[in-house]
């Protein structure tokens, strides 16, 4: 039976007629409390401590909100069906909490037919003597958890207590599902925005590669002849040590130039390259030995925290030390050039894997430098972008890590705090042969 306020009363003047005014009052102001924390409520969270607190104010012990439906955690972590969770509590300790996600009183009304509220009531002598209630929380179309609630075994013989727990569970399970909807949606509209960037990012990968194909051989024919000459001139003058100083420069700006163009066509080619079982551990350590003399220099320390049992991913062995150098050199020049790195102390550098499904295996670079500037993000992947002072880089590093891991069928997604540091991650295909 749930308290209305309507029917026949008692007549005026009596005890219980007051007694009843107040329960009436009491319900009503819990009522007007409830229905406005759960009209501003947003995320599942905020509905489900709107519960709790309107519960504590009715005087229970113990309240916990438990939800059996996978409530969506953020971008890329997608949707993992777990136990029964709690979503906001009152009174429990963190023990009590563990063991009521797994009471089977719990999990039966969850899972079980419906039925009145409270669905269970279980004898809690660990509940100051008291008993645990449990009402489930249904939705318009679905049962989503339960409001459990501990109380005083003097309030299992209180009708209007059942009575006003059970209009609490009733609102609750409703705004819990228009919650659940709200972040369900919140999170496919940011997977869309993700793909359309990843799309745009392909689409401007590719006009930009082949620009830079064409221009690589159009500058490559005159850079030849212009270096050809010099070196003549440079026999012919080697009488001169003004002339051939002169000369020397030429040659090294142009074989620099050369160079840039080289990393233009490789960044333009399209290719695929043989791709074989490799241990991600053994391309990081030979990466991280490589770089070892740099890390030290600049005083920083990097950790590889990769398991030993992690599946062995299929790629080209080469292009993934290439992804490796990149980024760990980027990760370094962010330490180095972070103008708080005197008070910072020494910079640290982390490279994290762990297999997220059965055929992908999730890659996470993190550093501790100056980071990248909330303007520069959107840009960071664009070929010949590049923070760095004139002459310190290409702006083809993080260009040529997209190209890769894209090629071998991953994807790559870099998330930086100005001054705190950035975070490079990127999947990759995992399997047998």
């Amino acid at each position: 039976m749930l308290l209305t306020g309507d029917g026949p009363s008692a007549p005026p003047g009596t005890a219980t007629a007051r007694h009843a005014a107040r329960l009436d009052q009491r319900r009503r102001e819990i009522q007007g409390v409830l229905s406005e924390a759960l009209v501003v409520a947003v995320g599942p969270e905020d509905v489900a401590r709107a519960a709790v607190d309107a519960v504590v104010r009715m005087g229970s012990l113990q309240v916990a909100v438990l939800v059996n439906e996978t409530v969506p955690e953020g971008r890329g972590r997608g949707n993992t069906p777990s136990r029964p969770r709690v979503l906001a509590s009152a009174g429990f300790d963190p023990a009590s909490l563990d063991d009521l996600a797994n009471l089977d009183e719990v999990r039966d009304s969850l899972a079980g037919p419906a039925g009145p509220s409270p669905c269970a009531v279980v004898p809690r002598d660990d509940l100051d003597g008291g008993v645990l209630a449990l009402f489930r929380l249904r939705g318009r179309t679905s049962d989503l958890g339960c409001l459990a609630v501990g109380a005083l075994r003097s309030a299992s013989r209180d009708e209007a207590y059942w009575d006003l727990l059970a209009i609490v569970a009733n609102w609750t399970g409703v705004a819990l599902e228009r919650s659940l909807l709200y972040r369900r949606l919140e999170v496919a509209f940011s997977e869309a925005r993700d793909a359309q960037r990843r799309l745009l990012q392909a689409e401007k990968q590719s006009a930009i590669g082949r620009l830079a194909a064409g221009l690589a051989h159009e500058i490559g024919t005159p850079l030849n002849v212009i270096s050809g000459r010099a070196e003549m001139l440079q026999e012919e003058l080697a009488g001169n040590p003004r002339a051939t100083q002169a000369l020397h420069t030429i040659v090294s700006q142009i074989d620099r130039i050369t160079g840039l163009v080289g990393e233009m066509l490789d960044f333009a080619r399209e290719h695929t390259p043989a791709r074989g079982l490799e241990s991600l551990n053994g391309i990081v350590s030979a990466v991280v030995e490589l770089l070892q003399r740099s890390f030290q220099r600049s005083g920083i320390e990097v950790r590889a925290d990769i398991p030993r049992d992690l599946p062995q991913v299929r790629v080209n062995r080469n292009q993934m030390q290439q992804v490796f150098l990149n980024l760990l050199i980027n990760s370094v020049d962010a330490v180095v050039m972070d103008p708080e790195r005197a008070s910072k102390g020494l910079g640290h550098i982390l490279v994290h894997a762990e297999a997220i499904s059965r055929n992908l295996v999730q890659v996470r670079i993190e550093d501790d430098g100056h980071g990248i500037e909330p303007a520069h993000l959107d840009k960071v992947f664009d070929p010949f972008f590049s923070t760095k002072p004139v002459g310190q880089g290409t702006g083809l590093g993080l260009a040529v890590v997209y190209g890769i891991v894209t090629e071998h069928g991953g994807t790559v997604d870099i998330q930086s705090r100005w001054t705190r540091g950035t975070t490079v991650t990127f999947t990759l295909p995992a399997g047998a042969d």
